[in-house]
C-alpha cells in the first residue's frame, strides 16, 4: 500500500510512496493501471510520464505491454519522456532557435575578435597556445558553462546577483555576462536565438500538453532544476503527481520533487548485509569485466535473473567483448559514442589526408576497409590488398616518405597512391560539406548495402547522421560566411559533432544489458552485481571546474556534490532493500585504472555503524594481487655500433 502526500507548495503536486521492499518497475505498472479492470484496453494515452532515461521509458512500455497481456489486452501507452523534453513545450520564439553547431561558431567568431586585454578579470593573461588553439577551447568551455547555468534556469548575465553581495568575483562574473552579450548580438545579427535561451522561455512560461489530463513524474530521483521549474509552471494548470520508490516513513527524506534531501542522506547508514561476500575489490578494469564475464556463464539463461550495471566506462569495453566472446548476447540502453565507428576512421582519415596529406595520414588511410573496397573497384582485378600494404611497408622502411607527395616521388606507378591523389585534390575543391560529400559518394558509389544486415545496416544509419551534419555545416557556412573559417576548421566542427552522437541499437532476444548506475532504479532481477563502484563514478562528482566551483553551484542553486552524494545514497539504499528478502546486490570496485592510476573505493561503503567501520577499512583497502603482472619496458634490440679500428 502507498500513501498520497499532498504538497502545500501547490495544491496539485501529489507525492506518492511506492515501498522499496520489492522492485520499482511492478509497482509502477500496478500504480499506473491501478483503476483498470481488465475488460478492455488499458488506456493511458492521457497521461505523461517523466521517467529519468530513455531506458527507463522502454523498460515502462514493456512492462505495460506485459501486464495488459495477462488480461489478453492491449495497452495503449502514455507519453513516455525524459525531464528535457518539457523544455520543448513553450512559447513561440522571436526567432530561428540556433542549432548546436550555430551556436558553437557563434562562440568563436567572439574570441576570434575579442581583446583579452578589455576583459582581464576574466582573462589575467592572454590564453595559451596558438590562434585557432585557442579559440576552439575558450569556445567550448563557454558554450559548456552556458549549458551547465541554463540547466538551473541561469543566463550569465544572472550570477552576480545571485551569487550574493559577499561573493568575491562579483566583477569576474559581469566581464563573462559582457561576453555573453556579445555571443547573444552575434546569433542576434543572423536572426538566431540561443538554444539555451529557447529553453528558459519555455521555463517562465510553460504550456500544458495537448490531450494530457495528469503528469507523473515516476522514479525520477534527480531532474534538471530547469525541468522542475517548468513542472511548477505546469502544476498551477493541472495535475502533477510525483511518485517516489520509498516507504511513506521516509518522506521527510524527500523534497516536493522526489529528490532526495542532502542534508538526510549524508549521515545516513546504508545496510549493505553480508558485506564481506559482496563488496569484491579487483586489481583493475580487465579484473571486474572478468569476474562479471564468470558470474554471467554461470547462469543458464541469466536474462530476467541477473543484472548487470557497470559505473565505470573503462569497464564496458572489456565487459562487452568478453561476453561476446563466450557467446552471450549484451545490449548497450546507454548508446554508444559513434567515435571510433567504421565511419568515424574513414572520415577521420579523409580529414587527415586533405589537412596535412602526410605519409602518417596516407597509412592511416590505406588500411580503412571502405578505402580498400573502393581501390578494389576502382583498379579492378589486378589489385591486391596485401601487395598494396606490402608495398606502402615497404616504401616507408626504404625512403621513409613523410608526405603523399613524397611517396609518389618514391612509388610513381603505385595506383593506390594515385587515387589517393585524386581524393586529396577532389576535397580542395569548392566548399566543405560540397566537396567531403562528393568524394564520398565516389568511394561509396560501387558499394551495395542489405539492410537486413546488421553492420550494413549500421552504416547506412551513420551515413545518414553524417550527411545530415553536412547539411547542418551547409546551413551554418552560410549565416556565418563572414566567420573567416578555413576548411581544417569545418572538419574539426563537424568530426566533433559526429563523433559525439549517440548510436542506438536494437536490443537482441535474451541479451544482456549493460546498465550505467542512474538506470538502475529500474531494474527488477533479483541478483545485481554493478562494477565500478569506484569514488567520483559513484557517487558521481565535479571538481576543478574553473568558473563553477562547488560553492558558486550552491549559491546559485545548481545541481551540487552534495545533492549526487544524496541521490546515489538513496539509490543504493533502494537497490539493496528491494532485494533483501529475494535476491541480492554485489558490488565491484577497481583498484587502479586501466592506466595504472589509484583508486579509491565509494564512500558510500563507509557510511556504516561506528563499529564496523574499522573491519570495512581493512577490507576495501587491502591488497589485492594484478590479473597479471606488468613486465618492465625493454628494448626490442640493441644497436651495437661496430668497433673502428
Amino acid at each position: 500500500m502507498h500513501r498520497t502526500f499532498v504538497e502545500s507548495a501547490s495544491f496539485n503536486v501529489r507525492r506518492h510512496f511506492l515501498p522499496w521492499d520489492r522492485p520499482l518497475l511492478p509497482q509502477a505498472v500496478a500504480w499506473l493501471a491501478a483503476d483498470w479492470q481488465g475488460d478492455g484496453p488499458l488506456d493511458l494515452t492521457s497521461q505523461l510520464i517523466i521517467v529519468p532515461t530513455r531506458q527507463a521509458g522502454r523498460r515502462l512500455r514493456e512492462a505495460l505491454a506485459a501486464h495488459a497481456a495477462v488480461h489478453e489486452q492491449a495497452v495503449f501507452p502514455p507519453q513516455v519522456r525524459m525531464p528535457e523534453a518539457l523544455l520543448e513545450n513553450g512559447p513561440a520564439t522571436t526567432g530561428v532557435t540556433a542549432t548546436r553547431l550555430e551556436a558553437l561558431l557563434a562562440w568563436i567568431e567572439v574570441f576570434r575578435t575579442l581583446d583579452p586585454g578589455a576583459f582581464r578579470v576574466v582573462f589575467p593573461v592572454d590564453p595559451p597556445g596558438s590562434n585557432g588553439e585557442r579559440i576552439s577551447r575558450l569556445a567550448r568551455q563557454f558554450l559548456h558553462l552556458q549549458r551547465s547555468l541554463a540547466e538551473g534556469g541561469l543566463t550569465m548575465a544572472d550570477v552576480a546577483e545571485k551569487a550574493g553581495a559577499d561573493f568575491p568575483e562579483v566583477e569576474r562574473w559581469r566581464q563573462i555576462a559582457g561576453i555573453g552579450e556579445i555571443h547573444r548580438r552575434v546569433l542576434a545579427a543572423r536572426g538566431l536565438i540561443d538554444p539555451q535561451a529557447a529553453g528558459l522561455a519555455a521555463a517562465r512560461a510553460p504550456v500544458w500538453p495537448e490531450r494530457v489530463e495528469r503528469i507523473v513524474v515516476l522514479g525520477s530521483p534527480d531532474p534538471l532544476p530547469l525541468a522542475l521549474d517548468v513542472l511548477a509552471g505546469l502544476a498551477q494548470m493541472g495535475r502533477v503527481e510525483v511518485v517516489v520508490h520509498a516507504p511513506d516513513s521516509e518522506a521527510d527524506a524527500f523534497d516536493t520533487w522526489g529528490r532526495p534531501l542532502a542534508a538526510t542522506w549524508a549521515e545516513r547508514v546504508l545496510a549493505l548485509p553480508e558485506f564481506a561476500e559482496r563488496v569484491r575489490v579487483c586489481a583493475n578494469p580487465a579484473a571486474q569485466a572478468k569476474q562479471l564475464i564468470t558470474l554471467a556463464c554461470g547462469y543458464d539463461n541469466p536474462e530476467g535473473l541477473l543484472a548487470l550495471g557497470v559505473a565505470d566506462p573503462e569497464v564496458l569495453p572489456l565487459l562487452e567483448n568478453g561476453l561476446a566472446d563466450a557467446g552471450c548476447a549484451v545490449f548497450n540502453p546507454e548508446g554508444r559514442r559513434r567515435e571510433g565507428d567504421a565511419l568515424h576512421q574513414l572520415l577521420s582519415a579523409l580529414a587527415g589526408l586533405a589537412h596535412e596529406g602526410s605519409f602518417a595520414a596516407v597509412a592511416t588511410l590505406a588500411r580503412c576497409p571502405d578505402f580498400l573496397a573502393h581501390l578494389q573497384v576502382r583498379l579492378g582485378s589486378g589489385f591486391s590488398v596485401p601487395r598494396f600494404l606490402r608495398e606502402l611497408d615497404e616504401l616507408q622502411a626504404w625512403h621513409l616518405p613523410s608526405s603523399l607527395a613524397d611517396a609518389r616521388r618514391h612509388a610513381p606507378q603505385n595506383g593506390g597512391l594515385k587515387v589517393m591523389a585524386e581524393l586529396r585534390d577532389a576535397l580542395a575543391v569548392g566548399t566543405f560539406p560540397g566537396s567531403v560529400a562528393a568524394v564520398l559518394a565516389e568511394i561509396f558509389a560501387a558499394r551495395h548495402y542489405d539492410l537486413a544486415n546488421p553492420a550494413h545496416a549500421r552504416m547506412a544509419e551513420a551515413a545518414a547522421v553524417w550527411t545530415g551534419l553536412l547539411r547542418e555545416c551547409a546551413g551554418a557556412a552560410e549565416r556565418f560566411a563572414d566567420a573567416g573559417l578555413e576548411p581544417a576548421d569545418w572538419w574539426d566542427l563537424a568530426m566533433h559533432l559526429y563523433a559525439d552522437d549517440l548510436r542506438y541499437d536494437d536490443k537482441p532476444p535474451g541479451a544482456l544489458e549493460l546498465q550505467g548506475w542512474l538506470e538502475l532504479l529500474w531494474e527488477d532481477a533479483p541478483h545485481l552485481v554493478v562494477a565500478g563502484f569506484n569514488d567520483g563514478l559513484v557517487p558521481d562528482a565535479v571538481a576543478g571546474d574553473p568558473f563553477l566551483p562547488e560553492d558558486l553551484r550552491v549559491r546559485l542553486g545548481l545541481k551540487t556534490n552534495a545533492a549526487r552524494f544524496a541521490r546515489d545514497a538513496y539509490l543504493l539504499h533502494a537497490l539493496a532493500s528491494g532485494r533483501a528478502a529475494v535476491g541480492r546486490v554485489d558490488l565491484l570496485f577497481g583498484r587502479t585504472s586501466s592506466a595504472g592510476d589509484p583508486l579509491r573505493p565509494s564512500r558510500l561503503l563507509l557510511r556504516c555503524a561506528d563499529a564496523d567501520l574499522p573491519g570495512r577499512i581493512r577490507r576495501l583497502f587491502r591488497e589485492v594481487e594484478p590479473e597479471r603482472a606488468a613486465s618492465s619496458w625493454r628494448r626490442a634490440w640493441q644497436l651495437v655500433p661496430p668497433r673502428v679500428e
